[in-house]
């Protein structure tokens, strides 16, 4: 059974935290949740480690977690006293607990509320918790920069100050120390992550959409990131993808342990290749997602990078074969859980550095695990000879015209099942080639 934690035990493991760590403030019963501290390190060498409060319950069978407050902005007394009041008397009492959603709408209404200053912090913390409420799967990346960081946006601009008196200057004195560092692309995100927050802020007094007394007038008359110049060289289209030999090396590669990939990352690789879906879409599969025998994956609409509809892939026999194996081990769950066996999936970024690792081993330029969705619309055109609009309709990137949104509203599905199977077939005669000559390793 967990201790009770101390701030000098939590102080201690910030201190010390190389990874991602949890710590649980002791129990407080069966059935009743649990507080817990997530700690994780900087990737910034100097930089400390943040930590955020997590209440970890069940609801309706499932379990759920969700962010209360930040330490040591939220103490350890703090902590406790509202995971007690709203998760652990909750549950006690035979009720239910807040969802996540739930808690971002008190949060963006208490940021809200009329008796509540305009500051900097409260401005960031009304803007993520819109996000969240829209379901916008960049939420937690937005509070992270915003919020959480010790070297956070708020706390630059100094938590407690008004939003309205942020000037320019600020905003450049924030993001010149980033981009000195040679972080251009952070300099360029952190820029928008605050820009889109005080566009926020501007049409929260003014949105005829919600109720009078729930708009908000942050006092902001102008963006002060409009005088701040984007940096246009900071973002740069990606254009890498994989040749067919590196494609042939990759694929032979990912089905033996010895080249250093794991059982499952091998077959996200070859699922990846195969199907030519976004690298989160394909991480987040669950077996119930998955037809066998239709040989089809419905992506479920709240999956999808819009979240406005599923998506189906009509799947290649490899595919099916790679599923089917998937769905033996972990029935209709998540079928990349997480390799610690806790809750979650694999990590998007330990799927990069595994794919970085195999770069530098066999001497092939790097690429990205992104890239290669980029490698099956390339080669799916010049290999496999498919039109590119079956490509865009499989890949979720047709319909953005107004005929396609508005007019065209005809069943692709039989098209595309006929596109997948040349690109298995071309696939196949690809991967079962004789490897390329690599690179003698110096």
């Amino acid at each position: 059974m967990p201790s009770p934690l101390t701030d000098a035990k939590i102080k201690a493991a910030i201190k010390a935290a190389t990874k991602d760590t949890t710590l649980n403030d002791g129990t407080s019963g069966k059935g009743l949740g649990s507080l817990r501290l997530r700690i994780r390190p900087s990737t910034r060498p100097g930089e400390p480690a943040t930590a955020g409060w997590l209440a970890h319950y069940e609801r309706a069978g499932q379990r759920h977690k969700a962010m209360i407050g930040i330490y040591p902005h939220m103490s350890l007394k703090d902590a406790r006293e509202t995971f007690n009041r709203d998760f652990r008397d909750v549950l006690a009492a035979g009720g239910t607990p807040k969802t996540r959603a739930d808690i971002a709408e008190t949060v963006a209404l208490s940021a809200l509320a009329p008796e509540n200053p305009r500051t900097v912090e409260r401005l960031f913390q009304g803007y993520v918790a819109s996000m969240r409420a829209k379901g916008r799967k960049t939420a937690d990346d937005v509070e992270n920069v915003l919020l959480l960081k010790e070297c956070s946006v708020a706390a630059a601009f100094s938590r407690s100050r008004p939003a309205a008196d942020i000037t320019p200057a600020d905003v450049s004195a924030l993001l010149a120390p980033i981009f000195e560092r040679g972080s251009r692309r952070m300099a360029d995100i952190t820029r928008s992550y605050v820009s889109a927050a005080f566009n926020w802020g501007m049409s929260a007094g003014h949105n005829y959409t919600v109720p009078e007394a729930e708009r908000v007038d942050w006092g902001i008359v102008v963006n002060p990131t409009d005088a701040v110049t984007r940096d246009s060289g900071a973002s740069k289209p990606r254009e890498r993808n994989l040749s067919a030999h590196e494609i042939n090396m990759l694929w032979n590669d990912s089905c033996v342990e010895f080249a250093g990939f794991t059982d499952a990352m091998g077959q996200l690789l070859r699922l990846l290749l195969l199907c030519g879906q976004r690298v989160l879409e394909t991480i987040r599969v669950d077996g119930a997602d998955i037809n066998l025998e239709a040989a089809l994956w419905v992506i479920p609409a709240h999956k999808t990078k819009m979240g406005v509809a599923p998506h189906a892939v009509p799947l290649p026999p490899a595919a099916v074969a790679i599923f089917r194996d998937l769905i033996d081990q972990h029935g209709d769950g998540p079928l990349f859980p997480s390799a610690t066996g806790k809750t979650g999936m694999i990590g998007i970024c330990s799927v990069g550095r595994a794919v970085a690792r195999w770069c530098d081993d066999n001497k092939v330029p790097r690429f990205q695990p992104r890239d290669l969705r980029r490698t099956w619309k390339s080669r799916a055109g010049d290999g496999a000879k498919i039109q590119k609009h079956l490509r865009d309709l499989i890949q979720q990137h047709a319909k953005t015209d107004t005929s396609g949104k508005h007019y065209d509203h005809a069943d692709y599905l039989p098209d595309m099942v006929e596109a997948m199977r040349k690109w298995g077939d071309w696939l196949g005669k690809v991967v079962k080639a004789p490897p390329p000559v690599r690179a003698i390793a110096a």
